[in-house]
């Protein structure tokens, strides 16, 4: 998707690429975790009650862990 902006999160995190992509009034938060480890990372200040994954290469998500090569997308607004 190229249209709408960007919003790079946590540039200087290594092993996590996080960023919000905004168009029309919605709002989507994709992360990537490039690592073969669990990490964990501040992620709830991000992802609101009402936030909703459209995509995961896991099933659900675990509060502020990201499992080895976790991926996903939520839409927030």
């Amino acid at each position: 998707m190229t249209l709408g902006s960007f919003e790079l999160l946590w540039a200087d995190d290594p092993q996590v690429f996080l960023y919000a992509r905004q168009w029309e009034g919605r709002t989507w938060l994709v992360c990537c975790n490039f690592t073969a480890e669990t990490l964990s990372r501040p992620l709830d200040q991000y992802l609101t009650p009402t936030a909703k994954c459209l995509i995961s290469n896991y099933g659900e998500q675990q509060p502020n862990k990201l499992r080895p090569y976790e991926a996903w997308v939520y839409q927030l607004a």
